[in-house]
């Protein structure tokens, strides 16, 4: 299957193919990667749509092979692991999911004060999956509180959005970074 999405062309997967083999490198570690000139956000999607790219296209490389890239990068599958999220000093962390946060433990949130008013009650369903496509892509990047959301909802919250962390604010209602 070929694409021919521009963000999955030769040129911008040798952009990044130097930090993707960096990451390939340091797992199961790790790694800080710098996004300049880019936003982390911006410099996030990029990555991955040159790893999609890479596996679309089936481009080589003279730095890793695509079983190394499909051992590490699960989180482009249902379920994986590995996740990109913003680091200190404007730097991308990609790590682990559960190294990054452990289940039911807070690292570090960002300072924020939780507004209740916009909460989102996962009832509705269209609207949740299209928050989760876009926070899980980093398009939004807000934390944002969900409410009733249901335990089976939460297990396919895990399974299908690794780049969505999920912490329980109280009985019923979960914030979503």
């Amino acid at each position: 299957m070929t694409s021919l999405i521009p963000a999955h062309s030769f040129n911008a997967f040798r952009t990044y193919e130097r930090d993707i083999a960096a990451i390939i490198q340091n797992y199961p570690a790790a790694s800080i990667l710098d996004p300049a000139p880019f936003s982390p956000v911006t410099y996030s999607c990029r990555i991955r749509d040159a790893i999609n790219g890479f596996k679309l296209n089936n481009f080589s490389s003279t730095l890793f092979t695509l079983e190394q890239l499909s051992t590490i990068f699960k989180c482009l599958k249902a379920g994986g692991t590995f996740i990109f999220t913003d680091y200190t000093n404007g730097k991308v962390l990609c790590s682990n999911k559960e190294t990054a946060r452990p289940s039911g433990t807070i690292l570090a949130l960002p300072s924020f004060t939780i507004a209740r008013e916009y909460e989102l009650d996962a009832r509705d369903t269209t609207i949740l999956d299209a928050v989760l496509v876009l926070k899980n892509r980093n398009l939004y990047v807000s934390p944002l509180v969900v409410v009733n959301l249901s335990p089976s909802q939460l297990t396919t919250l895990d399974n299908l959005y690794p780049n969505v962390d999920v912490t329980r604010i109280d009985e019923g209602s979960h914030l979503l970074t």
